[in-house]
């Protein structure tokens, strides 16, 4: 006889949630490239981020064309 064995549910709060989102942005707002010995270095901003090293540190980057276009890459209306 298989007893199903119930999984427990992870729910988050609404703050949770958003706070996960930030996070996620910040980490996303940067293209990370391997630089060496386990460090990654932006490619845009030259911040340097490590697997051990916690995002609440790291500041969404600045210098990311996709997320904040310089004027000469704004459409003409």
């Amino acid at each position: 006889m298989n007893v199903p064995i119930k999984e427990d549910e992870i729910i988050l709060t609404p703050e949770q949630q958003e706070r996960m989102y930030w996070t996620q942005l910040k980490y996303d707002s940067h293209k990370w490239i391997e630089y060496h010995n386990g460090y990654y270095k932006c490619e845009f901003c030259d911040s340097t981020h490590t697997s051990v090293r916690t995002f609440d540190t790291v500041n969404i980057c600045k210098k990311n064309p996709n997320l904040f276009p310089t004027d000469n890459q704004m459409p003409n209306p």
